[in-house]
């Protein structure tokens, strides 16, 4: 059954992000990935809300904990993906910040929409 109740705990997590819930999640992410460390998918969550916090510091923190637990535990680097959202917290990349909510605020002002994924812009007209 938990391997259900996981994959939908984590999408609520990732909308909650995109809402712009971050501080918010920090705590919550905190347990959970204590509880289910193996869970990369919520280590990057965990991440990604503490630099949307302005915690950048707590965010690689988070990176190097999970690392060293799968090096250690299981003899294996963390995946691609949550390599990948590491090397953009350390180049400090701004679309990081971004949440549905802020681009929908600025779609209100600016008249223009998110494009979609993968289309190589960030906005339509």
């Amino acid at each position: 059954m938990l391997q259900h109740v996981l994959p939908a705990l984590e999408d609520s997590m990732e909308a909650r992000l995109a809402l712009g819930r971050h501080q918010a999640l920090d705590a919550e992410l905190g347990l959970l990935t204590a509880r289910y460390p193996h869970r990369e998918r919520l280590w990057g969550q965990l991440m990604l809300a503490r630099y949307r916090c302005g915690r950048r510091a707590d965010a690689l923190a988070a990176y190097r904990q999970v690392y060293e637990l799968l090096d250690g535990e299981l003899g294996i680097e963390p995946g691609p993906a949550l390599r990948e959202l590491h090397e953009r917290i350390l180049k400090d990349d701004t679309t990081l910040t971004g949440t549905l909510a802020s681009a929908r605020a600025e779609e209100r002002v600016s008249g223009m929409s998110p494009a979609a994924p993968g289309s190589g812009s960030r906005w339509v007209a």
